[in-house]
């Protein structure tokens, strides 16, 4: 099976869990990944926004906002 045909994730350094998902017709979004309260030994994760609706600076401001109210 070729790379076109999955969809794949491109981590952002700065922030644990944040990446870009890419899937297979091309389309961005920025995702993350937390751990979870309740779900012990399980991640979640959460698509944030498309890649062209907020900047970098912005998605990792709301990353960092989950990721405390997550603790």
């Amino acid at each position: 099976m070729s790379a076109q045909n999955n969809s794949y994730s491109v981590s952002i350094s700065g922030i644990a869990g944040l990446s870009v998902q890419v899937s297979p017709n091309r389309k961005k979004s920025y995702c993350l990944r937390y751990a979870h309260p309740h779900l012990e030994g399980k991640r979640p994760k959460i698509m944030l926004c498309n890649i062209d609706d907020a900047s970098l600076y912005e998605v990792k401001y709301k990353a960092v906002s989950i990721l405390n109210l997550a603790l």
